[in-house]
């Protein structure tokens, strides 16, 4: 087996020399995965050896497997004790409508009492949008698909909210923020007065 130069002190050039055009390689020499390689161009197995600047030779496997299947997401724990329950799509859908009519009355609510300019809200086809004027705009939305309630916020970003069965709230897994306080937080900085819209 011919050895390749060092990529590290010759370059790239001295390997496209070492490269065959597909048709030329035997099958069974034949890299699986060459997305950067244009395609009338597959590496040999030969070409696919390499050694570092560590000296040691590395050969690359003649093809790569992946090994992953979509599968149901478990019930997962998430810092503060908030659990990722399995709901059936009829208690998702049950639980995240609740939520998001209780949020709509409440913001319409908190819209009639507050003399902030541009402040409306609209609920239609499980996306609500929430406009603050100046202060921006938010978008609730169901996500049936995931199970979750998805939240772009014009304060904190966009959040991905799972629902814990034993608090009954929505919570963020990564920070274990809830979607009530989050919403409750960032609105009543905005109004200037404490608000509890969930």
């Amino acid at each position: 087996m011919a050895r390749l130069p060092n990529l590290f002190t010759t370059g790239v050039a001295s390997l496209r020399r070492h490269l065959l055009p597909a048709d030329r390689v035997p099958p069974g020499r034949r890299l699986i995965s060459s997305a950067r390689i244009p395609d009338r161009v597959a590496i040999s197995r030969q070409a696919a050896l390499v050694t570092g600047t560590f000296g040691a030779a590395a050969l690359r496997p003649a093809q790569t497997t992946c090994s992953f299947a979509l599968q149901p997401r478990r019930t997962t724990h998430s810092a503060s004790g908030f659990v990722i329950s399995d709901l059936t799509d009829s208690e998702y859908h049950d639980i995240s409508r609740d939520t998001m009519e209780t949020l709509h009355d409440n913001l319409e609510v908190l819209c009639e009492e507050t003399d902030l300019p541009g402040f409306d809200v609209e609920y239609t086809s499980g996306v609500m949008t929430l406009c603050l004027g100046s202060h921006g705009t938010y978008v609730v939305n169901k996500q049936p698909p995931n199970k979750q309630i998805w939240l772009s916020s014009p304060t904190s970003g966009p959040k991905r909210f799972d629902y814990d069965r034993g608090s009954g709230r929505w919570f963020y897994h990564r920070d274990s923020s809830t979607l009530d306080g989050l919403l409750n937080t960032e609105l009543s900085a905005i109004v200037g007065d404490a608000v509890k819209v969930l």
